[in-house]
């Protein structure tokens, strides 16, 4: 089951890949890099129990309008309760980025991911963590705020029934 567990980040990088070749056609965007920061919230006897979430991502444009890439985040709940969460992303844009060699401003997309949650808590043994699968989709929206950086804010609901709210600060490396 663990093997089954690490294998479930690659699923939609595979989907996607296999895909690519009959998509892409035009030009695609830049790869990505971000810095994430924000809040999730995880179901707990009808309430959520915040977490404050810093990590990182890569993209990787496979078509003109849909990307993917890792995700690392690491979540820091109340007392001793911490998570870290490595997953792969697949974003869909539903405007394409680039139209006619012209960078747009506002890009909304749509994005999925899954991926392996490890926890660690109060509700465990000292020393001890629990490790499973976390899926979750949402959407957000790139805003230009040079021609290599952005700020995206992003809502996502997923399994291990959580509530994510994000803000990436990106950067476009292949930009000119």
């Amino acid at each position: 089951m663990r093997v089954h567990l690490l294998l479930m980040p690659l699923l939609p990088v595979l989907v996607v890949l296999s895909a690519a070749p009959a998509l892409a056609q035009g030009q695609k965007p830049p790869p990505v890099v971000e810095a994430i920061g924000g809040y999730t919230g995880f179901a707990d006897d009808g309430g959520l129990i915040p977490h404050a979430v810093i990590g990182g991502g890569a993209r990787l444009f496979a078509t003109r309008r849909i990307a993917i890439g890792p995700e690392i985040l690491y979540m820091v709940g109340p007392k001793p309760d911490h998570d870290f969460l490595l997953s792969a992303s697949v974003t869909f844009d539903l405007r394409r980025e680039i139209e006619h060699g012209t960078a747009r401003r506002v890009v909304p997309y749509l994005v999925a991911n899954a991926g392996q949650l490890r926890h660690w808590g109060e509700d465990l043994p000292p020393g001890r963590s629990s490790t499973g699968l976390l899926i979750s989709f949402g959407g957000g929206a790139r805003l230009a705020i040079g021609p290599r950086i952005f700020v995206a804010p992003e809502l996502r609901f997923g399994v291990e029934p959580h509530l994510r709210f994000c803000v990436s600060v990106g950067i476009r490396p292949g930009r000119p």
